[in-house]
């Protein structure tokens, strides 16, 4: 199995556009830092869930309170860093288990898209020279009432990032 890097985390931050961070992770709008078509690999859909609506519903859910807070989200997007040697079967093993660590506090996640078409080309444009291979992951932190669950220690999301 191919070695994640010693610095492999998760990196988590409110959704704020749920609608954006869709069409983005779904590669519906393409960000301009794209590789040349000729140097990317398939993006992975691990899931595929409605974030928007999953917003929309868990929103409706939330205190008042909660929701007049300016940087409330029911939904967290984690960036996750991964090893661009891995293979297509051993990404989708590691964020299966990133997965089930997350799912194991509580927290669902609603969607994962791992990307494998960004990079880093030479000055001349020609070849490349890094593959940045990373996955989002959104994640519904909320409960069935819509009352933020605690998350794990992000310790248990690194040890299975290694794993």
């Amino acid at each position: 199995m191919a070695k994640t890097s010693r610095g492999s985390s998760i990196n988590l931050k409110r959704v704020s556009l749920p609608l954006l961070c869709e069409l983005h992770n779904r590669r519906v709008l393409k960000p301009e830092y794209l590789l040349p078509e000729r140097h990317r690999l398939p993006n992975i859909t691990i899931r595929a869930g409605n974030i928007q609506a999953v917003f929309e519903a868990k929103m409706a859910l939330a205190s008042g309170k909660a929701r007049h807070t300016k940087d409330y989200s029911p939904l967290d997007e984690g960036i996750v860093n991964l090893s661009a040697e891995a293979t297509e079967g051993e990404l989708r093993e590691q964020m299966e288990r990133v997965i089930a660590v997350i799912e194991a506090s509580g927290q669902k996640v609603i969607a994962c898209e791992i990307h494998r078409d960004e990079g880093k080309m030479s000055a001349d444009g020609k070849t490349m020279q890094t593959r940045n291979v990373h996955a989002h992951v959104v994640i519904d932190r909320t409960d069935e009432r819509g009352r933020v669950i605690q998350r794990g220690r992000r310790s248990d999301f690194r040890q299975a990032l290694r794993d």
